[in-house]
């Protein structure tokens, strides 16, 4: 069994994949760790300046991205080597924080164009809506054991409301 949160956030990642217009994609980012550790950060500036063009704040914008990306950021040395009190936060917390004016956040389910393929998932906090609740909760005793549990039904769904307020590409580990 999944936990509510896993599903709800499967949900939400496909919902913004499916959501993200084809003006809002981005070439796929050619990321080699070796030669070219810029091309991560080069795209979500490059998906910084599709937000810009269509008037979203400067406040509250976000990028999802897999474990394989998040963990690609963590290696860039412009964020982990400098010795400033956010370089060492980064490293001691594995949070990269903000980048580029995006919070970055990680997902399991952000979905991938092949199978080597993750995607980053941009936008803004007004472009998509979502609401959940649990309902119908009860307490029972489960049959094989003296315990307690608690059931419940969760409910949950959601929009994108302002599209152009999405951006996603693609990143190409080589």
């Amino acid at each position: 069994m999944r936990p509510v949160s896993n599903v709800a956030d499967q949900f939400l990642s496909n919902l913004l994949n499916i959501g993200v217009p084809t003006a809002n994609t981005l070439p796929t980012s050619a990321f080699i760790l070796a030669t070219n550790p810029g091309a991560l950060y080069n795209s979500l500036v490059d998906a910084g300046v599709v937000l810009d063009a269509n008037n979203a704040p400067a406040e509250g914008r976000w990028a999802v991205a897999s474990p394989k990306v998040y963990g690609a950021l963590l290696k860039d040395p412009r964020f982990v080597s400098f010795g400033t009190d956010q370089n060492r936060a980064v490293i001691s917390s594995r949070n990269v924080g903000t980048i580029a004016g995006f919070t970055v956040m990680q997902s399991n389910t952000v979905p991938a164009s092949g199978a080597s393929n993750p995607q980053v998932l941009i936008g803004h906090n007004i472009a998509a809506t979502y609401a959940e609740q649990i309902s119908e909760l009860r307490a029972y005793r489960p049959e094989k054991r003296f315990a307690d549990a608690v059931k419940g039904l969760h409910v949950y769904g959601g929009k994108i409301i302002r599209p152009e307020l999405t951006v996603k590409f693609d990143v190409t580990f080589a």
